[in-house]
């Protein structure tokens, strides 16, 4: 006889249905697991997200906030430097400081025939020669030489000072 050869499963197919207690098979409670540990895992990294774009945007709120401070305080800035401005050009006006030198220094305006020369003799003749003003009997001028004492360097300085000047001329030692 024949023998028919077949491949021989002792597995019962069974169909497991839920008991009363609720309880899903192994199988369907990992895949529960896994599926329960995506969403807890989707969900943080989706509040993380929106924590850090808020964190962001108060980020940027207070820099826009400390950004139109000082531009106030840039415009008051330039209010004030302004301001400064025209006080000082007030201060700087030549009445004023006329005003306060004949008031409180006691000085004198000028007659136009007094001259005080100080420097060098050669220089106010000839200034005053070129001006046409003619020292008055009472003017002071001073003719004597300012100390330079003996220090090389400031002598040479005070020679290249005195050339600069128009119309002076210094003699070389």
């Amino acid at each position: 006889m024949n023998r028919a050869v077949a491949r021989v499963s002792y597995r019962q197919e069974t169909t497991v249905t839920p008991a009363k207690t609720g309880r899903l098979p192994k199988t369907n409670r990992r895949n529960s697991r896994r599926w329960h540990r995506h969403l807890v895992g989707y969900t943080l990294v989706v509040l993380f997200c929106g924590l850090f774009i808020a964190a962001q945007y108060s980020a940027i709120t207070l820099l826009g906030k400390q950004v139109q401070q000082l531009r106030r305080e840039v415009v008051q800035e330039k209010k004030q430097v302004e301001y400064l401005q025209m006080e000082v050009n007030q201060l700087q006006a030549l009445n004023r400081i006329e005003m306060i030198a004949t008031t409180k220094l006691g000085m004198q305006p000028v007659q136009g025939k007094e001259l005080l020369a100080l420097g060098r003799a050669t220089a106010p003749a000839a200034a005053a020669g070129r001006a046409g003003i003619e020292p008055a009997a009472g003017a002071v001028v001073a003719t004597a030489e300012l100390p330079v004492g003996s220090n090389p360097l400031v002598a040479a300085l005070t020679r290249f000072v005195e050339r600069l000047r128009p119309g002076a001329k210094v003699a070389r030692s």
